[in-house]
């Protein structure tokens, strides 16, 4: 399953960050599920969590403000991330 790495900036925070190439300016980083970056997981007792849902994430993220996670590709796009961003 390919993911893309996402977290919101703020509680009240109007769009969600994502990891992306050239620190931002190039395409998502798209990677396979759980085979991240591990820097991202410094400091965690496991790997990031996982969401399929893209209510769930938002739930999540809302309760875990700065804190990455893991969204599948079909619920990056269900949360504003076009096909053309997720390189597809």
């Amino acid at each position: 399953m390919k993911i893309v790495i996402v977290w919101l900036d703020s509680k009240n925070a109007e769009s969600i960050s994502a990891l992306g190439w050239n620190g931002g300016a190039g395409p998502l980083r798209v990677y396979e599920k759980d085979n991240y970056d591990t820097r991202l997981a410094l400091g965690k007792s496991d790997t990031l969590t996982l969401f399929t849902s893209a209510t769930d994430a938002i739930i999540w993220m809302k309760a875990n403000v700065g804190e990455p996670t893991q969204v599948s590709l079909p619920c990056a796009q269900v949360l504003g991330f076009s096909k053309q961003e997720l390189g597809e």
